[in-house]
């Protein structure tokens, strides 16, 4: 057995929706704790303690005002002013969950890279890859897996250059892309639904929300949990809504466009973000987040595979969107096994980091596609070819918790080195989509990378 991690903390789960149901909730990560250490698979770990991120450390990609705007949700004060998504909520024990999130993942990353254990999985909420530099948004308060990247780099630059982030999430991980677009020591890839139609699903009653709550006792917050669970299975869908932060807080409105917020300058002021444009013809190429963005394109509404960075980081933004729902674990290991692998040897990281999202699999609420346990082994075993095996995954979405929960065990054993699961069921069919998702990707970035040039 190789050496894994853990990172659990019960302060991950003060963090729940006061104001109704929502399937971001505490019983995602208990259903995983529990599983794994019913099934034996947690004994096998070493439990890695977690800690609050400082703010210095929160810095290196979030905001001041980013931090002003998640301390206040916590403290409870009036925040009509401040502009999040609907998809964000929050409770006096937000901040807390948020950080320790990330300052769990942080010490689980320095473990791995120090030697002191070989792989690790981060069993965190909320997730991050929607939150920017300078919002929370869909679901997310804190950018986890980006800030935790930015931390290595700065605390261990000796050990720690280049990092790997691959996100197989269902969702595109905008906020991720948005944070290392000009920077060419990350290479950020992603997995994603994209011409899935309807996206993300939220119950009408979630609101952005800043309350006390007079019971915080365990068996309230599993109350909580209870209650919210047995609700995904009928919450509606809506379109896409996920805000642009103001261009004038940036140094460019250039910046801000090269980036993909594609913005109506007239509209914009220093008390409101910019009106991104509808998408048109003209436009989705470029349009990295939008409000409406109609029936046609899956949550966030970005990720197009002409995204590829910018400056010297052109190449080191791959995104591989899928144009329909219902791939499975073939055409998932052929993204692994054709792009991220070769690319990623080219790379040469020195740590991968996986935006583990298990909404991916089948039989998740919100998500689409047809990944199975047996997939996500063998796509954590193929990561771990990569970085000497300096490998830790980070959970983002999945909302069956049933699922989450054997998904996130199959990744697990892989990490372990104790996995004998079967071949990957194959799902062929959208095998004539999967090819050409793939040979577009390698065709955007042949100059780019060597091993798409054989």
């Amino acid at each position: 057995m190789s050496r894994t991690g853990v990172v659990w903390d019960n302060r991950v789960n003060g963090h729940r929706n006061l104001g109704g149901d929502h399937p971001e909730n505490p019983s995602r990560t208990r259903s995983i704790v529990g599983h794994l250490s019913d099934c034996g698979v947690m004994s096998c770990c070493e439990r890695v303690p977690a800690r609050e991120a400082t703010d210095e450390e929160l810095l290196l990609v979030h905001t001041q005002d980013h931090l002003d705007t998640v301390k206040k949700l916590a403290e409870g004060q009036n925040i009509s002013h401040i502009v999040c998504d609907d998809d964000v909520f929050s409770c006096c024990k937000t901040e807390s969950a948020a950080r320790t999130s990330i300052g769990g993942l942080i010490e689980l990353s320095k473990k791995v890279v120090n030697g002191d254990l070989q792989n690790g999985f981060a069993c965190i909420r909320p997730p991050g890859h929607h939150s920017n530099p300078q919002v929370p948004s869909g679901f997310c308060i804190f950018s986890n897996v980006a800030v935790a990247a930015r931390a290595i780099q700065k605390e261990m630059p000796d050990k720690v250059k280049k990092v790997l982030i691959f996100d197989w999430d269902v969702h595109h991980g905008n906020g991720t892309e948005w944070v290392f677009y000009n920077d060419p020591s990350v290479l950020t890839v992603s997995v994603h639904g994209h011409g899935m139609g309807p996206t993300h699903a939220v119950s009408p009653s979630v609101k952005l929300a800043a309350a006390e709550e007079d019971d915080d006792s365990e068996a309230h917050v599993q109350s909580v949990a209870d209650k919210t669970e047995d609700s995904t299975s009928d919450i509606k869908r809506r379109k896409v809504h996920s805000p642009s932060p103001d261009p004038e807080d940036l140094e460019a409105m250039d910046f801000f466009n090269n980036l993909g917020y594609v913005c109506d300058k007239e509209s914009t002021s220093s008390s409101r973000p910019a009106t991104p444009q509808k998408i048109t013809e003209n436009t989705t190429k470029t349009l990295g987040v939008c409000n409406d963005v109609g029936p046609d394109l899956f949550y966030p509404g970005t990720g197009f595979g002409e995204r590829t960075g910018t400056g010297e980081a052109v190449g080191y933004n791959i995104n591989i969107p899928w144009p329909c729902d219902g791939f499975g674990d073939l055409e998932y290991l052929r993204v692994v096994d054709e792009i991220v692998v070769p690319v990623g040897k080219e790379f040469k990281p020195d740590l991968v980091i996986v935006s583990a999202g298990f909404d991916s699999a089948l039989g998740d609420t919100l998500g689409s596609m047809r990944v199975t346990p047996s997939g996500f082994d063998k796509m954590t075993e193929a990561m771990a070819t990569l970085a000497d095996g300096r490998l830790v995954l980070a959970l983002e979405g999945g909302y069956n918790t049933e699922v989450i929960s054997l998904c996130a065990e199959s990744s697990v054993r892989a990490l372990l080195r104790l996995s004998k699961s079967p071949q990957p069921a194959s799902s062929l069919c959208h095998s004539d989509q999967c090819t050409s998702t793939i040979d577009k990707v390698k065709a955007t970035h042949k100059d780019n990378w060597k091993c798409f040039q054989e």
